[in-house]
């Protein structure tokens, strides 16, 4: 896991080793896409601009390649539980103390 922080620079090294808490890493993967997204747009660009000079019907990027965020719709906003906010803001302070 170390690694793939190191490579998507995602977060430190130290502070994946000595801060990190462990419900972080859930988080943390299923974001790690993210980081690297620019590096994926550029490389469907290339294969578009590639794929499109060499074809005689008209192409959209996602014709060419497909990525996981194509199909990301605004997802509804969930109600939140502000108790249930207020006291895990409770309980962070209590643990920085």
């Amino acid at each position: 896991m170390a690694l793939l922080c190191i490579e998507y620079k995602v977060v430190s090294v130290q502070y994946f080793m000595d801060v990190m808490q462990p419900f972080e890493l859930n988080i943390l993967l299923e974001n790690m896409s993210k980081s690297v997204k620019s590096d994926w747009e550029r490389a469907r660009q290339i294969c578009y601009t590639i794929t499109q000079v060499n074809s005689k019907k008209h192409l959209k990027p996602s014709d060419v390649m497909k990525l996981p965020w194509d199909n990301d719709t605004k997802k509804a906003k969930k109600n939140v539980d502000t108790d249930a906010l207020n006291k895990l803001a409770a309980r962070m302070k209590e643990m920085n103390k």
